[in-house]
């Protein structure tokens, strides 16, 4: 809890903005990778949720992290669709910017949570866009089911936190709060991304 910026209760959490930059950092690698910056025919689609607060960072620093790190991508070729935080309408969302941009051949995805990033591979999927689509999740609890299945998905990547971790903060504030110790004011739990190739190792029993 903050007042006037200030913290005034112990907080643990994911730290959002850092977690945005790592998807956009991978993503932007990719691009690099793969040759698609400068190309007219290739767009970047965020994925949002603008009304949740603790939302808004992480597209934020996917979109920054991305574009300082791929500076000639043009910007006119980013795009933003916002959703309420479930799959269908991650889904609704996407396609609405795919259709309205058939310009657009290859799309690379990121997004405010796994099931909005989800929602647009299905977009993705049913526009006949897929193949050589790239979508990067938030949160790997559903990317880890597209990982395995057969063929492949767009969905290559997906920026995993552990719950964990978050819940391993949260008793240590309260057990150094019952033995008189001084918390920490902010415990932010960073992300990997994994990837088909190294997910099952990095995520252990939560890639079953």
């Amino acid at each position: 809890m903050e007042i006037n910026g200030e913290k005034i209760a112990p907080w643990v959490g994911i730290n959002a903005y850092k977690i945005g930059e790592a998807n956009g950092e991978w993503l932007a690698n990719y691009a690099k990778d793969n040759s698609l910056v400068g190309k007219d025919d290739v767009g970047l689609l965020i994925m949002t949720m603008d009304t949740v607060s603790s939302c808004v960072p992480r597209g934020e620093g996917e979109y920054d992290k991305f574009t300082e790190l791929c500076p000639d991508f043009d910007t006119a070729k980013i795009f933003k669709a916002d959703y309420d935080g479930t799959t269908d309408k991650g889904n609704t969302a996407a396609a609405a910017v795919i259709t309205a941009h058939p310009e657009i051949k290859t799309w690379l995805v990121t997004g405010a949570n796994e099931e909005g990033c989800v929602g647009a591979a299905r977009a993705l999927e049913s526009a006949g866009l897929d193949a050589n689509a790239c979508v990067v999740g938030l949160g790997a609890y559903m990317a880890k089911d597209e990982f395995k299945k057969e063929g492949g998905s767009c969905m290559k990547a997906s920026a995993y936190f552990s719950a964990e971790s978050v819940g391993a903060g949260s008793i240590q504030v309260l057990l150094d709060m019952i033995n008189g110790k001084e918390p920490v004011l902010e415990t932010a739990v960073d992300a990997v991304v994994v990837t088909p190739e190294n997910y099952k190792e990095i995520m252990g029993k939560y890639a079953e």
